[in-house]
């Protein structure tokens, strides 16, 4: 399914691994590097709720935050 959260510029690095049936996400997405602390964490939680609302199996996502690079 393909994710649309304003503010995410790309990914960088996803890394995932199964523990038992769940699922833990490790994911490094790219966002505009002038923004503020507070906007980044803003966007990771609604990259994280989003995708954890529509794949049940996932456990946990750990989301950080890059500056795109030029």
């Amino acid at each position: 399914f393909p994710v649309t959260i304003v503010g995410v510029l790309g990914i960088e690095k996803c890394l995932v691994r199964k523990t038992g049936v769940y699922y833990f996400v490790d994911i490094h997405l790219e966002v505009d590097g002038v923004i503020s602390v507070n906007k980044g964490h803003e966007i990771a939680h609604k990259f994280k709720d989003y995708v954890m609302g529509k794949i049940p199996d996932i456990s946990d996502i750990l989301v950080h935050i890059e500056p795109k690079r030029v």
